[in-house]
């Protein structure tokens, strides 16, 4: 894992997350025999991340302290577990194997494993939580997200405290905010409010279940591969294509063009980041008057959708009036 200076690029620290420096095969390369497979996350100065990819070879989970990359605490034995594996009734000496980026969740460190669902540990001391392999070895993927008391994955909403499986979200692309989870799927923008309900359990009991209730959907968006929301615009990323919509008037104010499936989606100070699997890195800003003049009396390098200056006008005066 490397830490490297954003305005010069120069190397802070790097840490080693295996025992030594073994090397094996992997996709067409030599590589560590303990990659970085567990994408970092980082709070409290805090960064996590896991190394490792075969239980038996064993896996490393990590705390370091960002400044300097020092060790906070290590899990070396999320490996090594004896413990239910996913044909029911069967147990074995096997472990956690990250895959997917690291998720922090108030004390709780989630772990995507892959087709698998995510494991949890104490973020403050590394502590193994849970992992579920047999309970839910039907569910998993290397995306997941917290939101509340609930994390998402694969399509479904778990606790956080405890894994256990909450709520059905249902497939695509999922965003969410302080109020609604937002969701894309089969050219479909959807959102979703939260709700607590009373349902009996299997014995007759009552108790509280989370719902999803419907508030709003529209049509006409790409077949998402990357969505994030930003304040009050929804980004939707597909094949060569990235448009916005607006959640207050509930309609896609402005589109463009890419070279690529769009798989990186990031706002910051203004400017929306987009990546696609063709190389290429854009960024995009609001437009202003100024900025109307220079982009339409000059080619911007490298991006396409721009030869049609027609459609690059309308489309700066949508976004000047709209004032966003």
């Amino acid at each position: 894992l490397y830490a490297i200076k954003t305005d010069t690029g120069q190397l802070l620290w790097r840490h080693r997350g295996g025992p030594d420096q073994q090397m094996v095969l992997g996709n067409g390369r030599i590589i560590s025999k303990w990659p970085a497979r567990g994408g970092p996350v980082v709070a409290d100065n805090t960064v996590y991340y896991a190394a490792g990819i075969w239980p038996s070879d064993g896996v490393l989970i990590y705390a370091l302290d960002a400044d300097s990359g020092e060790v906070s605490w290590v899990n070396d034995t999320a490996g090594g577990r004896y413990m239910p594996q996913p044909h029911s009734t069967a147990e074995a000496k096997s472990g956690v194997s990250a895959q997917g980026y690291l998720v922090v969740a108030g004390d709780h460190l989630l772990v995507p494993t892959g087709r698998a669902v995510p494991a949890s540990f104490d973020r403050r001391t590394g502590r193994f939580e849970y992992f579920h392999l047999q309970k839910y070895g039907h569910y998993g993927s290397a995306a997941a997200m917290a939101t509340g008391g609930l994390f998402l994955n694969s399509g479904n909403a778990f606790r956080i405290d405890t894994g256990d499986r909450e709520a059905s979200v249902g497939a695509g692309e999922l965003a969410t905010t302080e109020t609604e989870l937002v969701r894309a799927t089969e050219g479909k923008l959807e959102a979703y409010a939260w709700e607590k309900k009373e349902r009996p359990d299997r014995k007759g009991r009552p108790q509280d279940v989370m719902t999803l209730r419907a508030l709003w959907s529209i049509d006409g968006v790409p077949e998402a591969t990357a969505l994030i929301v930003a304040g009050n615009r929804v980004i939707v990323g597909g094949q060569d294509s990235v448009v916005a919509v607006d959640r207050d008037q509930r309609r896609i104010v402005w589109s463009t063009d890419v070279d690529g499936q769009v798989y990186g989606l990031a706002a910051a100070d203004g400017l929306l980041l987009v990546s696609t699997d063709s190389g290429s890195v854009y960024c995009f800003a609001a437009a202003d008057d100024k900025l109307s003049k220079s982009a339409t009396s000059s080619e911007p390098a490298g991006v396409s959708g721009t030869e049609d200056r027609d459609f690059a006008e309308v489309a700066e005066q949508i976004l000047r009036r709209s004032g966003t």
